[in-house]
């Protein structure tokens, strides 16, 4: 009976042995299981956070090129408007121009009859001398004609 009870205890030793053995390897399993699992999750964090900030470089990126259009727009619509500004005030230039000229002649014309409305005063003013004389003239002569 020493012999089974040799071969139970052989028996039990080696259950609970198995059992140590399999209860360890389960937990080694179940660590390595926990380190693959956290090094995943690490690994899946690290790549959503490279895709963050490749989403916000992205974001930045398009913001600076909307921002770089509308100033470009705006820079245009100025540039636009000053060759617009340029131009009127080429055309208004222009005009001034024409009528500055339009003032020295009419300046001119306005000069040119006074002086001729001082050259037709003056000749009736002599006309008028002469016609006196005349008149006093033929005064004279018919006095002098006439019988007494």
């Amino acid at each position: 009976m020493n012999g089974i009870w040799l071969a139970g205890l052989l028996g039990l030793v080696g259950a609970v042995v198995a059992f140590v053995l399999g209860w360890s390897l389960s937990r080694k399993i179940g660590r390595d299981k926990l380190a693959k699992a956290e090094e995943l999750a690490n690994k899946i964090i690290q790549e959503a956070e490279k895709e963050s900030e490749m989403k916000k470089k992205e974001a930045v990126l398009e913001a600076k090129d909307e921002w770089y259009k509308a100033k470009v727009n705006f820079e245009r619509e100025i540039q636009n408007k000053k060759m617009e500004l340029e131009r009127l005030e080429k055309k208004f230039q222009e005009r001034e121009v024409g009528l500055d000229r339009k003032v020295d002649i009419l300046n001119k014309k306005e000069r040119e009859l006074q002086n001729k409305d001082k050259t037709i005063a003056a000749r009736e003013r002599a006309i008028r001398i002469r016609d006196a004389e005349l008149d006093r003239l033929i005064r004279t002569d018919n006095w002098k004609k006439s019988p007494r």
